[in-house]
């Protein structure tokens, strides 16, 4: 693969990225052919799902989703054109705008749920035995802490001032 890496090390790198690719893949066929939703939308429309981001800035639904400005303004266009999610001011700073969830973006997410779910149970957990599954989550707890804080930090002063 490099030149710097060992085989053993190539080899994990290599798994680890056909992995996550298969699995991005594979939601994104299933979710837009059941749903007519991206796996990226899909993803926006749980967070704002979850109480504890039912209303949240752009910029901070960007981070949380480890995403570009302008990756998520464009799929919250296409979610706001569907009557999936809205965009108001904040009352708190006029320069920001909340997203929030609809009651038809609630809908649709009551309905993809269970289709990403399966399809994750499918491709994933089926293959894990209980072990696994916790020894992958402690591995990938350990990469995300580091990558998604490192991703965070980059993408804030990205767009500080």
């Amino acid at each position: 693969m490099t030149d710097g890496l060992r085989d053993d090390d190539a080899e994990l790198v290599a798994t680890l990225l056909a992995v996550s690719d298969v699995l991005a893949l594979e939601l994104d066929r299933r979710l837009r052919a059941e749903h007519g939703i991206a796996r990226f939308e899909f993803a926006a429309l749980a967070a704002l799902g979850d109480d504890a981001y039912s209303a949240i800035t752009m910029g901070d639904l960007a981070m949380l989703l480890n995403a570009s400005a302008s990756r998520l303004s464009h799929a919250m266009d296409r979610l706001v054109d569907r009557g999936l999610v809205t965009r108001i001011p904040s009352a708190d700073d006029r320069r920001s705008v909340l997203a929030t969830l609809t009651p038809a973006g609630a809908e649709l997410l009551r309905e993809a749920a269970p289709t990403f779910d399966g399809l994750v149970g499918e491709l994933v957990l089926a293959r894990l035995d209980v072990d696994g599954r916790r020894a992958l989550l402690d591995a990938l707890r350990g990469l995300a802490t580091g990558l998604c804080r490192s991703h965070r930090d980059d993408a804030a002063a990205s767009v500080s001032p």
